[in-house]
């Protein structure tokens, strides 16, 4: 069907936590590092500091043109961009130099963008730093507050499996995870159970924890689209994963699976109504495709 692979060595291995914390009961949704052993994180078991992600960096740290920084390929770059971003962001890549170069991916790929020639020479960042033996990453690697639904649009149709989407709003925001909520959370991931479920804390915390998803394997696939509006960059993945619901004792194993429209974020701001429709469209068409293969 046109799709290329962006992490077949490395599935993304992480938690997802939901829950409701201070007077106003805000809503938090954490993304949370998971060991695979489901045992406190070392560098050697940190699926952030792989050896492949090490050499990405290396590799980055290395490129003297824009094209070298992009790795050499005929990707398209929005897909090249994304494929690199999974090795090199900070989110991703708790190496010291990640900062650093996804700084250097990034002005390569609004360079080449940008029609510059690929010999072009890349951005300089120096050196790469060593990683200290003392380093150990932080549990907690992405915040989402401000959370909001703002409609669900459900297709029925007589396919076993079907699609509904979701138009969300929320803002990146790691800083308004108070250091109270850090603590908690913390003390609930070193004593979660040998499931790794994280419990309810104390109801004096004023934390109250909604839901909790464990993601064991996220494949990532994407591939170019043909729109009204211009090219676009489809990302499907699919996601192994466990649940559980407030209370609920025992885990509910299943599969999620998510498409998207790759979008720069000056881009998701200036969306208007005609060109989300047409990207629903187009969401909804590969996925009969793949349903009634």
């Amino acid at each position: 069907l046109g799709f290329s692979n962006l992490n077949s060595g490395s599935p993304e291995q992480f938690t997802i936590v939901h829950l409701l914390a201070g007077d106003n009961q805000e809503r938090f949704s954490v993304v949370l590092a998971l060991d695979e052993n489901l045992e406190e994180l070392s560098e050697k078991s940190d699926s952030r500091l792989s050896d492949e992600k090490k050499k990405a960096i290396e590799n980055v740290f290395k490129a003297k043109t824009i094209i070298e920084v992009m790795g050499n390929t005929h990707m398209y770059p929005k897909i090249a961009f994304h494929k690199l971003s999974l090795l090199l962001h900070p989110d991703k890549n708790s190496h010291p130099g990640s900062t650093d170069a996804f700084k250097k991916l990034q002005h390569a790929y609004q360079e080449v963008t940008a029609g510059k020639s690929h010999s072009t020479k890349a951005l300089n960042i120096g050196k790469v730093p060593e990683i200290k033996a003392s380093v150990r990453p932080p549990k907690v690697i992405s915040v989402k507050v401000q959370k909001r639904k703002v409609a669900n649009i459900t297709f029925f149709t007589s396919n076993i499996l079907d699609m509904r989407m979701a138009l969300t709003t929320f803002k990146e925001d790691p800083n308004k995870l108070t250091n109270h909520v850090k603590d908690v959370l913390n003390e609930c991931w070193d004593n979660r159970d040998p499931e790794g479920g994280i419990l309810t804390p104390d109801g004096k915390s004023g934390i109250y924890i909604q839901c909790l998803k464990q993601v064991t394997a996220g494949h990532i696939w994407v591939k170019p689209i043909e729109t009204e509006y211009g090219e676009a960059i489809l990302e499907l993945k699919i996601k192994e994963m466990r649940e559980k619901v407030e209370n609920q004792k025992d885990w509910q194993e299943c599969v999620e699976i998510d498409m998207t429209i790759i979008m720069e974020e000056n881009e998701k701001e200036r969306l208007e109504a005609g060109k989300l429709a047409s990207y629903i469209l187009e969401i909804r068409q590969v996925w009969d495709t793949l349903v009634n293969q």
